[in-house]
């Protein structure tokens, strides 16, 4: 045990840091889109059983592998904050191990601490690894799955695509795009489009089943084979296809998120390098699974009004990591080389601390800058208990709106009301909401009462100013 460690320092040194990290976080809870993916589904497992089935369709969302799971282990050991960050813990522990064998592959043993370290130093990496997401379980058989693919073992890679695609409606579509990379290069070895193909399918169809499962499970309880995009649905409106002015608010979007977070300088260092050593620059394996999956992701992001977060890219990410990593030390001496990938990590390391303007929407769950946030709910709710002031008249915006339960793992059942300035007599507001400018202004205009601020995180809390009567 003590020669593995020795041996594959690397891989204890990166994670002893996540896991220092890790402990620091273990009184966060469900934040973001984490409260709709996973809290939501998986209490509602918890409190009714792990048979109760089909969800309601209030939910919003269908079973899947990771709702069960978190919903099983707060059966056994309890629904707590701590019982589901370690219960987390394992999948944490085989992402970094994964990315460590990939890693492994591409660069020398010289290289191997500071290219693992560059590599899961993205800022929404390790927000989205060290916090309660799905996609940690995502990422986790996403790079078990190419490294499979890279050992041509097809028995586990059945195996990880099928856990893949029971992730949710994303990891099918990540299961598609690698095993279409399958596909690719088992032809570019064979070179025989039909025994390629045939070989494909093997591999595939456990995951088809999964993805067939799904169909006919949306089928049987909303009437829709994939999405439901009626006007009723409370996610209608995002699965339409957009117009031409949309399309191109899209493609900004999707560019913006790739040089976001200090992604700017590592595309800045790579054209350097693509002008440097041309080929060298991109290895062959790495750039085709980029390409694919960035074309699948493309298909599924830009025709949609459904708004995409960074967590969307995340393993393009590190895919172009790894690649520019590699090309970093076959291009530059090895002081140099080394230099740089710190430099690199510093840049992308300091995003945490980026704090944007309010009226400019951030992806809070891309980064560790959210963490303010659950002080300061507790500071406000504390604020609202001590001065007796109902929840039900406070106004919200997400991610408050859910049950206080479904977030913190309370046993309380109260409940903030939606923006209603008819209604609410008291509105919170903070700029974790991405609030638009019109809504910012009216809130302005009524009686601040309280403001707590934490390293940029900021809560207010108004009270509604009601119109006179005449």
């Amino acid at each position: 045990m003590m020669n593995w460690l020795r041996k594959n320092y690397s891989f204890v040194v990166v994670c002893t840091i996540f896991l220092l990290v890790k402990f620091f976080l273990l009184d966060t809870y469900f934040f973001w889109d984490s409260l709709v993916i996973l809290s939501r589904p998986a209490t509602y497992l918890y409190e009714n059983g792990l048979t109760a089935l089909p969800f309601p369709q209030e939910l919003g969302v269908a079973p899947t592998f990771l709702h069960f799971y978190t919903a099983l282990v707060w059966t056994l050991f309890g629904r707590t904050s701590l019982v589901t960050h370690l219960s987390f813990l394992p999948f944490i522990l085989l992402l970094l191990f994964q990315i460590y064998k990939l890693c492994k592959r591409f660069v020398g043993k010289d290289f191997l601490l500071m290219t693992f370290l560059f590599v899961v130093s993205d800022p929404t990496f390790v927000a989205q690894t060290l916090g309660l997401y799905a996609d940690l379980f995502l990422m986790a058989f996403a790079i078990c799955s190419i490294n499979n693919i890279l050992e041509n073992n097809r028995l586990r890679l059945i195996v990880s695509l099928f856990l893949l695609a029971a992730v949710g409606e994303r990891g099918m579509l990540m299961a598609i795009a690698l095993t279409i990379l399958y596909f690719f290069i088992e032809f570019r070895k064979e070179h025989n489009f039909l025994f390629s193909l045939r070989s494909t399918f093997y591999v595939f169809l456990p995951t088809f089943f999964c993805l067939i499962s799904f169909v006919a499970y949306q089928k049987i309880t909303t009437g829709y084979l994939l999405l439901d995009n009626s006007e009723n649905s409370d996610w209608g409106m995002h699965w339409r296809l957009v117009d031409f002015r949309q399309f191109m608010k899209n493609c900004l979007a999707l560019g913006f998120r790739f040089i976001e977070y200090g992604r700017l300088f590592l595309w800045i260092t790579f054209v350097y390098l693509l002008i440097k050593v041309r080929k060298k620059a991109m290895e062959p394996f790495l750039f085709s699974a980029y390409c694919i999956i960035f074309v699948v992701l493309l298909v599924a992001t830009l025709p949609w009004y459904n708004p995409f977060g960074m967590r969307y890219f995340l393993l393009l990410y590190l895919l172009f990591a790894l690649n520019l990593a590699r090309s970093i030390s076959i291009s530059l001496s090895k002081k140099k080389a080394k230099t740089l990938l710190f430099a690199l990590v510093l840049l992308l390391s300091c995003s945490h601390f980026y704090v944007y303007p309010e009226r400019l929407s951030q992806s809070w769950d891309s980064s560790l800058a959210h963490l303010p946030y659950f002080d300061l709910r507790r500071q406000t709710i504390d604020f609202l208990k001590e001065n007796n002031v109902p929840f039900s008249e406070v106004g919200v915006s997400f991610p408050l709106t859910e049950k206080h339960k479904l977030t913190d793992f309370s046993d309380e059942n109260g409940e903030f009301s939606n923006y209603d300035f008819k209604q609410n007599r008291w509105i919170i507001y903070t700029n974790i909401g991405n609030l638009d400018t019109p809504t910012i202004d009216l809130i302005r205009r009524q009686t601040l009462v309280k403001r707590f601020e934490k390293c940029g995180v900021f809560f207010e809390l108004y009270r509604v100013e009601q119109p006179k009567k005449e």
